[in-house]
């Protein structure tokens, strides 16, 4: 390392004691001169230590390495979840989409229709029964 002199800017490490060059050290928004307390050799030889000291079972936890299916997963749970926590706001965003996007939700719905016809179809025929049938128990009932 150089000696530093009057026309490059320097700074002490506060871990070492040493006065190095600002490019020893790694840059820290959060700090009054943006960057950090320890120089990098400082800093390195702390993470060194660190990592040795943590026990094998802990490192081996914070290894998980997902697949791209693995994550996709997770991330379509962690949708769920929040759905299910925030009704409110999932209706607001789909009225939004629909206010926005009129032709496409029109589309969507035609789309729906001819894959579900069938299925449609017979759920109006259930409802159909369904209403025919309480009709029916309120006329009885009244008759009685």
């Amino acid at each position: 390392m150089k000696i530093p002199d009057e026309k490059c800017p320097t700074k002490k490490c506060s871990r070492c004691g040493e006065d190095k060059y600002i490019t020893e050290f790694y840059k820290h928004p959060n700090t009054p001169d943006h960057l950090m307390y320890w120089c990098k050799g400082c800093m390195a030889t702390y993470q060194s230590m660190r990592k040795s000291s943590l026990p094998d079972k802990y490192r081996e936890k914070n290894r998980i390495i997902l697949t791209e299916e693995e994550k996709k997963e997770r991330q379509k749970e962690s949708a769920r979840e929040w759905k299910k926590r925030n009704p409110e706001k999932v209706a607001e965003q789909n009225k939004q989409y629909r206010e926005q996007h009129p032709e496409e939700v029109k589309e969507y719905q035609k789309e729906y229709y001819v894959r579900n016809k069938e299925r449609l179809q017979e759920y109006k025929r259930g409802q159909y029964l369904k209403s025919i049938t309480e009709k029916l128990n309120r006329l009885r009932e009244s008759v009685d």
